[in-house]
């Protein structure tokens, strides 16, 4: 006869009781999208023992790129085009990734008014255009402190405040305007913008690159492969699927607590990099003083959305972006979709979307899915497939701006501030701009300078 056993239950392994791993580095990076790897990596490459911790399972942050199933081709949909700066030519070169000029991938446009599924032809005046942009370039050239960091003049311009429709009226920079809407994607209701945040994310090298025609892409055409890449070379440094719980900034350390599914860390280090939105969703872990929070308490957030769609019926190789004749300056309103971009591969498209609020996914996806089926009417196509979703990624908040009042109040006095204070840095599209370009340019010249010097 066999005997019950007496002895107590096992219990059940969760990470909760799982003993936290100890780890010491000398800076400790929140965030491995665009400028948290690259800080890491460039840290790591100056002898610096860095760790990365990244919620999601990759590095990359904005970076979305399609693998096609069919052809085993990719095509980068999140982060596409490139400024040729040193920093970006030598991170590319690091990892031995070609850089070729935009204009090779080739393909057409087709100007459309997604309302109504429309072609509306535009007949482009170079001379107006050449005019718009270079006028605008002469104005933001009067602010060149706004360029790399929140150095704002004193006293605040009244332009800076001033909503964006009222600056293009005011400088005559009409052929400028949708321009500006189609570069800057993911700035809400862009007329209604305060002006500083349109000087100071088209800035003078994106007005540079556009005059010049000067933008780089991947020759890859594989973004997430130079993240894969950074990652081998931090090896171990890199903490995936991982978030922060709780960091106590003490004078002469910063002990940050997080964990995985399987796993707890408890980890030590010198300094701290942030590189994730300054929001107080995003920043729920760290011991924030009064003062961070009321700084960070201040931001409001603008929503964009990428996707990729099959089964499209759109014509292959053909950019269709958004136009609405009736509107002021032709730019259509927000919520909606900017442009469904051509790919490599037939009937596969990659529409871009945006809002000055958030919106439920299924919203945004039936948006999408109506104005393919209108565009179709429009041109006449008479397949009836479905569009189905193969990916659809959510890159907010996009931008991080605050009220007219704030940027008079020395709003971006107090944020810049925050940089060094309690062995923390920050960096990221709040700090700079949502470019990697000038993100990799803002980490390497303004943050890691400054880090590096602390630690000797």
């Amino acid at each position: 006869m066999s005997r019950l056993s007496t002895d107590p239950p096992k219990p059940h392994t969760t990470v909760d009781n799982v003993e936290a791993q100890e780890l010491t580095y000398d800076v400790a990076v929140i965030g491995g999208g665009a400028s948290g790897a690259y800080a890491a990596a460039r840290l790591q490459q100056e002898g610096i023992k860095v760790v990365v911790i990244e919620q999601e399972d990759r590095l990359g942050g904005h970076v979305n790129t399609y693998h096609d199933p069919t052809s085993n081709g990719t095509y980068d949909h999140g982060v596409q085009v490139f400024s040729n700066l040193s920093v970006v030519t030598d991170f590319f070169g690091h990892y031995d990734i070609p850089l070729v000029a935009a204009g090779a991938l080739g393909g057409s446009s087709q100007t459309v008014d997604f309302a109504s599924g429309t072609v509306i032809p535009t007949v482009q005046n170079v001379t107006a255009l050449a005019q718009g942009i270079l006028g605008y370039g002469a104005e933001v050239a009067k602010y060149p402190t706004i360029n790399t960091k929140w150095d704002i003049p004193k006293p605040v311009p009244e332009d800076f405040t001033l909503q964006l429709g009222d600056f293009i009226t005011n400088y005559g920079l009409q052929s400028w305007a949708y321009i500006a809407y189609t570069y800057q994607q993911g700035l809400g209701n862009i007329l209604a913008q305060s002006t500083l945040y349109v000087l100071r994310y088209f800035d003078a090298q994106q007005v540079q690159d556009i005059a010049g025609q000067a933008f780089l892409v991947n020759g890859l055409q594989n973004n997430q492969a130079l993240y894969d890449r950074v990652q081998a070379e931090l090896g171990d440094n890199v903490l995936l699927n991982t978030k922060p719980t709780k960091i106590e900034r003490k004078d002469d350390s910063v002990k940050i607590t997080a964990k995985c599914s399987h796993n707890k860390y408890q980890i030590t280090a010198k300094k701290l990099l942030v590189s994730t939105p300054p929001t107080a969703e995003k920043l729920s872990f760290p011991d924030l003083s009064p003062d961070e929070k009321a700084i960070f308490g201040q931001f409001n957030g603008s929503y964009y959305w990428n996707s990729i769609v099959l089964n499209s019926g759109l014509p292959g190789n053909t950019t269709y972006t958004n136009i609405a004749p009736e509107n002021p300056l032709a730019i259509p309103a927000v919520p909606g979709l900017y442009t469904i971009n051509a790919t490599p591969f037939p009937g596969v498209t990659a529409p871009l979307n945006g809002s000055d609020r958030d919106l439920p996914e299924t919203q945004v996806k039936a948006e999408i899915v109506a104005a393919i089926k209108r565009i179709r009417k429009g041109l006449n196509i008479t397949v009836d497939t479905e569009p189905v979703f193969a990916e659809f990624n959510a890159h907010s908040p996009f931008h991080l701006t605050v009220s007219n009042d704030a940027i008079k109040s020395g709003f971006y006095d107090d944020l810049e501030a925050l940089q060094g204070q309690k062995n923390t840095w920050y960096t990221g599209g709040t700090w700079n701009k949502p470019a990697t370009s000038a993100l990799w340019n803002f980490t390497e010249y303004e943050i890691l300078p400054k880090l590096l010097a602390e630690l000797k």
